[in-house]
């Protein structure tokens, strides 16, 4: 082996040489008149056909190999040239100096310091310097340097340092340091400081500064303005022009009321509701007065907490309308925090309210409730809630007993 070695070393050093000698020849002022045809030079470059070797300097260039433009580059571990005019193939890493206008395909890396038209395949990472127009897939991590206008598909990372028109896809996260028109596809991670016109997806998180679309998270959604939607466990933005819809909404120029009201089923009740006028999240706590009132008597409270979301919507300069559904979990009998059992009051409101001002509005409306319970009766035999007053619906089955009612509210929403 050590010999074959020595002998591919030799026969690559001659032909170097003559190569160069033939160069020097072409351009001597004996050959001054002499053309150099298009097929010769690339960019100002002179250019050639083939270029193998081992790794640099053992290669059919030598030592001058970053001074020459190739079509086809194949190289046993790495190579390095000027720049590429077609495809390059490196069982570990290819280097560009200049430029690469066509594929590189690399075991470990690829490398270009200039601008990329074409791909760059690698088992690890590429590294692009300048501007990429076309692809990037990678093991690991795909870096650009520049803008771009391409995908970038990673396992771990894709990082863009400059605006990107097009997509990135990674196993972790995604980075492009301007403007986004396209999408950012990451299992963890994506950030935009820059504005995005697209979508970001995300398995975790999601932060841009600006976005005009939509930002999907299973966890958090952060951002500036917001035109379009979020869409995520917990959403924070600066304004939105849209929708926010998530467990929870934090929208500094958005939607936060405080409202107090009263109905047959929970006599005093508090709710904060936050987010954006077409979609708000309510957090809410009521009480229901019994015959014999706990407060009087020393029986224990019948309370509820619970959890909703809704809409408004306005009918004229002062006239607003609110659909809100809310869950309770109803604090009755033998239902506690150390003995939990179902009892649930589902509530639906449509609810019209009368602005007066610029902060207080007073609200009516109809209501219907649907009671979910398995609690035993007050006579402790028949199975179900004692807070409904009347029923339109009332069955047990398996345990369980479902009541059904019509009722009202009135409030007043601050």
């Amino acid at each position: 082996m050590k010999y074959l070695l020595l002998i591919l070393f030799i026969a690559m050093g001659v032909q170097h040489q003559a190569f160069a000698q033939s160069w020097d020849d072409r351009n001597s002022s004996e050959n001054l008149d002499s053309p150099v045809t298009i097929s010769d030079t690339y960019r100002g470059y002179p250019q050639r056909p083939f270029h193998v070797g081992v790794v640099y300097p053992l290669s059919s260039n030598g030592v001058a190999a970053a001074d020459y433009v190739n079509k086809v580059s194949i190289h046993l571990f790495a190579g390095v040239e000027r720049g590429l005019n077609g495809v390059a193939f490196s069982g570990l890493a290819n280097v560009d100096v200049s430029f690469v206008e066509g594929v590189q395909f690399a075991g470990i890396t690829n490398v270009n310091a200039g601008d990329l038209l074409g791909a760059q395949l690698a088992g690890i990472a590429n590294v692009n310097a300048g501007y990429a127009q076309g692809l990037q897939m990678a093991g690991i991590a795909n870096v650009n340097g520049d803008s771009a206008v391409a995908g970038q598909f990673a396992g771990i990372v894709n990082i863009n340092a400059g605006s990107l028109t097009g997509a990135q896809f990674a196993g972790i996260a995604n980075v492009n340091t301007t403007f986004t028109d396209g999408g950012q596809f990451a299992g963890v991670l994506n950030i935009s400081p820059g504005a995005v016109s697209g979508i970001q997806a995300a398995g975790v998180a999601n932060y841009a500064s600006e976005i005009q679309g939509t930002q999907l998270a299973a966890v958090i959604n952060v951002a500036g303005k917001v035109r379009g939607a979020q869409i995520g466990l917990l959403n924070i933005a600066d304004s939105v022009d849209g929708v926010s819809i998530g467990f929870l909404s934090l929208v500094r120029h958005g939607y936060h009321r405080l409202e107090f009201s009263g109905s047959e089923a929970l006599h005093t009740q508090m709710a904060i509701k936050l987010g954006v006028q077409h979609f708000y999240n309510i957090f809410s706590v009521g009480y229901h007065l019994s015959g014999n009132d706990p407060l009087t008597y020393g029986e224990e409270p019948t309370w509820a907490y619970g959890y909703g979301v809704g809409a408004e919507f306005n009918l004229g300069p002062t006239w607003r309308m609110n659909i809100d559904l809310t869950t309770f979990d109803v604090i009755e009998k033998e239902n506690t925090f150390t003995n939990k059992k179902l009892n649930l009051l589902n509530q639906f409101r449509l609810n019209f309210g009368a602005q007066f001002g610029r902060s207080f509005t007073l609200v009516f409306g109809p209501s219907f409730n649907v009671m979910v319970s398995q609690l035993s009766g007050s006579d402790g035999f028949n199975i179900g809630s004692d807070i409904a007053p009347w029923t339109v619906y009332d069955r047990t089955h398996d345990g369980t007993n479902v009541k059904m009612w019509p009722g009202a509210n009135i409030a007043i929403r601050f």
